[in-house]
Formats: C-alpha cells, structure tokens, sequence
C-alpha cells in the first residue's frame, strides 16, 4: 500500500514492513518513483539528490511476485470507503486523509498518463478534496 494521504509518504507491504520518505508537505515539487520487484518494493524520492531518506524500501511476503493489480488505479484518494485492512492482510488502515497537491508526469509502467483522459483537465491534475 502507497500512502500518499499522510506526509511523509508510507510504503506498507503485507508482511508489516513500513518504510517512510522524507516529508514532502514543502510547496515544492517532488518526483516520486516506485519500483515493485519479486521480493522488494522500494521507493525512490527525488532521485535521491541528497537528504537522508530517499531511498526506502520494505520486503514483500514469499510467493507474491511482481505487482498484479486488476482494479483501477486509484491517485489522490478513494472513490468509495476504505476497505477494511484486516480483510486483505494489511498491517494497518487506510489513511483517511486524502492526497492535497498537484500531480503530473504520471507514468505506469514506464507509459506517461494523460491527466486530460483522466481527469478532463490540462496539464496539472489538482487532487485537493473539494
């Protein structure tokens, strides 16, 4: 679980494994990479230009290999409740705050998103909670 609600960011894996970056509340812009192997996940602030912190990861459980996802993905907040941690094996909730900055240059799997066919709008994607 990446969360994205809280500053700093957490990266959480099913095994209990936290790991936080830096806090990223500053006004300024952040380039966050994500990268999900078979036995790590690992998260990479700034391309690690300096600062303690940067570069974090957390182990994943035995068995569970690279990243398979069949749902939407869901940047900046929930469309709907969270779903309770217990029933899917996370070590802990949700945060109930949702993401309050700007987004832009989403890439999955190397393919830049289009923040206009996600959102409708230019450039920038605004993900304050209205």
């Amino acid at each position: 679980m990446l969360d994205l609600g809280t500053s700093p960011v957490l990266l959480t894996t099913s095994m209990g494994s936290t790991s936080r970056s830096p806090s990223l509340a500053d006004d300024r812009w952040h380039r966050l990479d994500i990268m999900w192997g078979n036995e790590r996940a690992e998260m990479v602030v700034d391309t690690c230009n300096g600062g303690e912190g940067c570069h974090v990861g957390a182990a994943l459980a035995a068995g569970v290999g690279g990243l398979k996802v069949m749902a939407p993905l869901q940047v900046g907040g929930m469309a709907h409740a969270p779903p309770r941690h217990l029933d899917h094996g996370w070590p802990a909730p949700i945060a109930s705050s949702a993401f309050h900055g700007c987004i832009r240059n989403l890439r999955v799997n190397g393919e830049v998103r289009n923040s206009t066919t996600i959102t409708g709008k230019t450039k920038k994607m605004n993900l304050k909670r209205q």
